[in-house]
């Protein structure tokens, strides 16, 4: 584990704060086919769950969750996407050979969700949802579904939270999006390029030969290096460094890579309502993302609306750059970003 102390200097440590409970939740795997790692006091007033993204398990959240837990008075659920886990009793190897589509990634914040508010023994604890890379993916089209769903108010969340990755303004706001910097053709190559990548590399791993997977891999990430195309620089290096999976495994995780190529590619994209959800008043929006990276990992467009919407009191959403911090912000500068999100959910 990897993470800054309050002097901002990178401590590794191989100790995790431990869940205090572990429960499973549904996903299509089946009823047991997740775990949902279990932080605080069931009866806290505010409950939370977090998910990250790629190349990431349960671990990379637990010493945030663990934090939010005992300094915000919140009982935290840490799930992972579907594939992503690698348990005694699920080993990764027992995952879908083929991935799982966006729709699986759904039932399983769905699934975590409802275990989580199970957990909780307060009578009115309020939800936050925090995600993380592609975390974000399916807390969009959770979010976005959840709250058309008059079936289902006690898992609507009532707050969100995206780290890092920030899809484009919902359709409904189409017409009312302020003036935002366009996308240069550099920060295109660069969000391209590494996608391309380890979507073929997944693609010839699981169905053509893993060796040739794993030549492939390694040869975009040398080019990637020489061309300078990582999208991220050296402080976030040092924490996927510190958190290292088997290369077999990492290239398996890249499924959602391979699944959004293919999608873009047969136009079946268009059909997910990827995008921020449409009511921000009635649910408050809090981006966090870190400035020190060679690209964005969001919608400029979407951005300036959330800053609007701070500007001008329209809802209690809000942006915060971390100038300093990289994409992994909340394990190199926890004690900033806890602050951030504890301010936000109690408030």
């Amino acid at each position: 584990r990897t993470r800054c102390n309050k002097d901002r200097t990178m401590v590794t440590n191989d100790t995790l704060p431990p869940p205090e409970k572990v429960v499973p939740y549904e996903t299509v795997d089946g009823a047991n086919g997740g775990a949902l790692y279990l932080y605080g006091n069931s009866d806290a007033p505010n409950i939370a769950v977090c998910c990250a993204g790629y190349p990431d398990d349960h671990s990379i959240f637990q010493s945030f969750a663990s934090r939010l837990a005992k300094e915000g008075d919140c009982l935290v659920g840490v799930m992972c996407l579907p594939g992503f886990d690698d348990r005694e009793e699920k080993p990764w190897t027992t995952h879908k050979h083929d991935g799982y589509i966006f729709d699986d990634m759904v039932i399983s914040v769905r699934g975590a969700v409802k275990a989580l508010r199970a957990a909780s023994t307060h009578d009115d604890s309020k939800i936050t949802g925090i995600f993380h890379d592609w975390g974000v993916v399916p807390g969009s089209l959770w979010v976005n579904r959840v709250l058309e769903e008059a079936e289902s108010p006690e898992l609507q969340p009532d707050k969100m939270i995206y780290f890092d990755v920030l899809l484009p303004p919902h359709k409904v706001m189409k017409n009312d999006i302020p003036d935002a910097p366009k996308r240069t053709p550099a920060r295109t190559v660069v969000e391209i390029f590494y996608k391309i990548v380890l979507a073929i590399s997944f693609l010839l791993q699981q169905y053509v030969s893993k060796i040739l997977g794993v030549i492939f891999y390694s040869l975009g990430a040398v080019a990637i290096y020489i061309l300078r195309l990582n999208p991220l620089y050296d402080v976030d290096n040092k924490v996927l460094r510190a958190h290292q999976k088997p290369l077999n495994r990492t290239i398996y995780m890249a499924y959602p890579y391979w699944f959004l190529v293919k999608s873009v590619l047969n136009g079946t994209l268009w059909a997910y309502e990827m995008s921020l959800h449409k009511d921000l008043k009635k649910t408050p929006l809090l981006y966090i993302y870190g400035g020190n990276k060679r690209t964005h990992f969001h919608e400029n467009e979407s951005v300036a609306l959330l800053e609007r919407e701070e500007r001008e009191g329209r809802s209690d959403s809000k942006v915060i750059c971390l100038e300093d911090d990289g994409h992994f912000f909340y394990v190199t500068n926890e004690d900033a970003c806890l602050d951030a999100v504890a301010s936000f959910m109690k408030n």
